[in-house]
């Protein structure tokens, strides 16, 4: 595991812990990665996801990567 992803699991607890007062699980954008996205339980819990290749997380879902505006895959 490389250390952005080693950040990455640090973090999901954190940011999917907070979600829970705002209705629970849901999807939400990887710090620093176009096509990766955190994948939030209601129980807490959180998933690092990936896009399958040629696609972007654009904040809802993956979809064409030419379709999304994101500083990090350029």
């Amino acid at each position: 595991m490389n250390a952005w992803m080693t950040e990455q699991m640090g973090i999901l607890p954190e940011t999917c812990g907070r979600r829970l007062s705002k209705g629970g699980w849901g999807y939400f954008p990887a710090s620093g990665s176009c096509n990766q996205y955190i994948h939030c339980e209601k129980d807490g819990s959180g998933y690092l996801e990936t896009c399958a290749v040629g696609t972007f997380f654009n904040g809802q879902k993956c979809v064409r990567a030419e379709d999304v505006d994101c500083a990090f895959g350029k």
